[in-house]
């Protein structure tokens, strides 16, 4: 099923270029949720980003572009040299692999990517050690499989690590999650 709808979506998408057809499904499928995580989180980040790549006239003109212009940044390097010098005086953040920027990042410099990534996962540790007390106290509702002992130290030993070792819970909330669903699916199969 996943794989018919998927093909059917590809097949509505009005694009001579194959590249581009995958280009405009990854961009109406992926990469609008990853920025769903920003939107959603705003309050918790105190942050809000600008996206002007993601303005809806620039996003039909670059879609005119052949594909392979845009690999690795070809395009948009030789875009910029059409602005004024002051544009290429400014160091960029580059994704690894692609064309390096006009300068190099100062020595001195975070990558935005590891920053907020980092600050992110702080969020949400904190939101999952939070879910996860809810759990070990009886707030919610737990999956027989669980043990609240193992929850309760895997919950310690996260705590105590700063976050490290947050796989055994966020798997034991995925558990829970599935059995609520489970259990609220056969109560209304019982009604």
């Amino acid at each position: 099923m996943p794989v018919r709808s998927l093909a059917a979506e590809l097949n509505a998408i009005q694009r001579q270029d194959a590249g581009q057809k995958i280009g405009f499904l990854l961009l109406m499928n992926h990469q609008r949720r990853m920025l769903n995580i920003h939107v959603e989180n705003i309050d918790l980040l105190s942050c809000e980003l600008i996206e002007p790549f993601f303005d809806a006239d620039f996003l039909t003109l670059a879609y005119r572009i052949p594909v392979e212009q845009g690999i690795g940044h070809d395009f948009f390097n030789r875009w910029l040299s059409q602005f004024a010098p002051v544009i290429l005086s400014t160091a960029w953040q580059c994704y690894p692999g692609h064309l390096p920027g006009p300068l190099p990042l100062p020595t001195h410099a975070q990558s935005q990517w590891k920053m907020w990534g980092q600050r992110l996962k702080r969020v949400q540790e904190r939101v999952l050690l939070r879910r996860t007390f809810s759990l070990i106290c009886g707030h919610q509702k737990a999956s027989p499989l669980h043990s609240r002992l193992r929850l309760s130290l895997a919950w310690i030993a996260c705590w105590l690590m700063r976050g490290r070792g947050s796989t055994a819970l966020t798997q034991a909330m995925a558990v829970a999650e599935l059995a609520q669903q489970a259990d609220a699916s056969v109560r209304r199969s019982d009604a």
